[in-house]
């Protein structure tokens, strides 16, 4: 877990993690409003909170995205919001092993986790393309 106000997950010796990985998207939908302007290519950075299920809860403007620096962001993050709230990661799971009576125990728990997707929107030949820039 990353971001402005969100803890860390600090792993204990005995702890793994796994998941918290893409399962299921789609790229968002340039804005229909926005193609008459001809806008040059954007890209934002978004921070998506995901509940211990792997389903988007939140979306976020990451810290250092200064959305007020791009014409129409709110139309781009509500394209980004629109796709993401149905994407599907794979919950985050911290597993705790330890050695009760010679024998190895095993525990794991699936927790919330944010991570930080840039997502980027451009006209190519007068064609509407938007797709996640990087992960």
């Amino acid at each position: 877990m990353h971001g402005a106000n969100t803890r860390h997950y600090v792993l204990s010796a005995g702890q793994s993690f796994s998941g918290a990985t893409l399962a299921r998207f789609q790229n968002p939908l340039y804005p229909p409003a926005l193609l008459p302007l001809k806008l040059a290519p954007v890209t934002l950075v978004v921070q998506l909170v995901s509940d211990t299920d792997g389903r988007v809860q939140r979306v976020q403007p990451d810290p250092s995205a200064q959305l007020q620096l791009i014409d129409h962001a709110g139309e781009f993050m509500a394209a980004i919001e629109a796709c993401t709230r149905q994407w599907q990661f794979a919950p985050l799971l911290i597993t705790t092993t330890r050695v009760d009576d010679g024998k190895p125990q095993q525990r794991t728990e699936a927790k919330p986790f944010s991570l930080v997707h840039a997502f980027s929107f451009e006209l190519r030949d007068g064609q509407p393309r938007a797709s996640l820039a990087r992960q």
